[in-house]
């Protein structure tokens, strides 16, 4: 039979009444430095800083950087894309909206209207009767 136990860490549980929570908290915190981590773990927890030790909490620390520097590269990619997306619709509209004013004005014929925005004439001819 396997259990699992999950535990919520945020930077609130660092100061923690529970000891196992608050060491957990301030070891696995990305505000915290790998020195400030050492210092804490040694005087707040009594966990002699070893050579061996000190390595651990680098790995430790340098998992933490790389999570959070893979999860800002996720944000900046999911905004890129829709920015991009938004801006591609603003422009099809924009561009819909200036044929169906050419068309209205007879500056230009529905059909090749229909052509540059690359649907059908009746298509076209009922999105724009929808616009008015």
């Amino acid at each position: 039979m396997l259990s699992v136990i999950m535990v919520c860490l945020t930077e609130k549980t660092i100061n923690s009444k529970n000891s196992l929570i608050g060491m957990l908290s301030s070891l696995l915190s990305y505000r915290l430095s790998a020195e400030e981590k050492k210092k804490t773990l040694e005087n707040d927890y009594n966990i002699p800083m070893t050579v061996e030790m000190e390595k651990e909490v680098n790995v430790m620390c340098n998992l933490s950087y790389g999570i959070s520097e893979m999860v800002a590269a996720e944000a900046a990619e999911a905004a890129q894309k829709a920015v991009a997306e938004a801006t591609a619709e603003a422009t099809e509209k924009a561009t819909l909206n200036t044929l169906f004013s050419l068309v209205e004005k007879k500056l230009l014929k529905a059909s090749d209207a229909a052509k540059e925005a690359k649907m059908s004439e009746s298509d076209f001819i009922e999105l724009m009767n929808k616009k008015s």
